[in-house]
């Protein structure tokens, strides 16, 4: 009845190790899913609004004639910090997706 028993516990902790290794593979392929969507999500939807501010933006740093110096330099500050933005939103974006 010993032998039993001992060959039961170890049945038991083994099926108990499989189920953990299972868990641990699902959750990380649930984070892994999140993280690729979030990803996503800030390069399409974030990444084409900065586009468009400063499709919106151009234009009036171009216009030398209707606007004052000082308005153009900032409007100009304003475009450098949308390109800096979207460089951050892309390498935020890459380093979500995770690995192959």
């Amino acid at each position: 009845m010993l032998v039993t028993s001992a060959i039961r516990d170890i049945t038991e902790r083994k099926l108990a190790e499989e189920n953990l290794r299972e868990l641990s593979a699902r959750l990380l392929q649930s984070q892994d899913e999140e993280r690729r969507h979030i990803a996503r999500e800030l390069h399409d939807s974030t990444g084409q609004m900065l586009v468009a501010l400063s499709m919106i933006l151009t234009p009036l740093v171009q216009n030398r004639g209707e606007i004052d110096p000082e308005s153009r330099d900032t409007i100009k500050e304003g475009l450098d910090l949308v390109g800096e933005l979207s460089k951050e939103v892309r390498t935020i974006s890459h380093l979500l997706h995770p690995p192959l």
